[in-house]
């Protein structure tokens, strides 16, 4: 009876460990995030100022402090509602439109019954970002980017679309490869994601397991 208490105790200290250090990399993870898209927004902004584009520098300095609230308010939370997300997502969007004022548009399709839905914090910027990085931001005709959030069946369904093509070359960079680790660690399997060609663009699609925000 001892030997199966203490076996049972260890077996216990062993799962709060792997529980412990699965949420520690995930910190770790949203710590990489985080200055990611604070650097690029950062050298935008001095973009603006280099060209005396005063007033959208102050808008833009606006729209960051935004972006950095919610990412502190939102600080060690794995899940957050949709609403949250698409909202910030869209503060971000209306920043990076400030740079491509004639050439970028973007569009947000979601239903309030699918904006309930849980979903990792900070999951959608990094892949607004890519879209504008490696889409629209290479253009030089107008380019769009539109989100689209669906519940089919018991999943969550996110497409990212940005106008645009993507090269044979391309590699993930840290936005990219910080998403799929962190839907890894949270979903152990349980989804999907993947990046592929569509006509007229590109599309980043996710699907997760049905869930609604607490």
């Amino acid at each position: 009876m001892e030997y199966y208490e203490k076996y049972t105790d260890r077996e216990r200290t062993a799962a709060r460990l792997e529980v412990s250090l699965s949420e520690a990399r995930l910190h770790a993870l949203e710590l990489q995030i985080q200055p990611h898209f604070l650097f690029n927004t950062l050298n935008s902004i001095s973009a603006l100022v280099r060209t005396a584009r005063d007033r959208e520098a102050v808008t833009m300095t606006a729209g960051l402090s935004d972006l950095l609230r919610y990412s502190l308010d939102h600080a060690g939370e794995q899940r957050v509602p949709l609403a949250a997300e698409l909202a910030i997502t869209e503060r971000y969007l209306e920043i990076e439109r400030l740079r491509f004022p004639d050439r970028m548009s973007f569009e947000v399709d979601a239903a309030a019954e699918v904006r309930r839905a849980a979903v990792p914090t900070l999951l959608l910027q990094p892949l607004a970002e890519n879209a504008i990085r490696h889409g629209v931001a290479r253009l030089v005709a107008p380019g769009r980017v539109a989100i689209r959030a669906y519940r089919d069946g018991d999943r969550l369904r996110i497409e990212i679309f940005n106008t645009g093509t993507l090269a044979e070359s391309y590699r993930a960079g840290i936005g990219l490869r910080n998403t799929t680790e962190r839907l890894r660690y949270l979903y152990a399997g349980d989804h999907s994601f993947e990046l592929r060609p569509v006509a007229g663009g590109v599309v980043a699609a996710i699907a997760l397991p049905w869930s609604e925000a607490g």
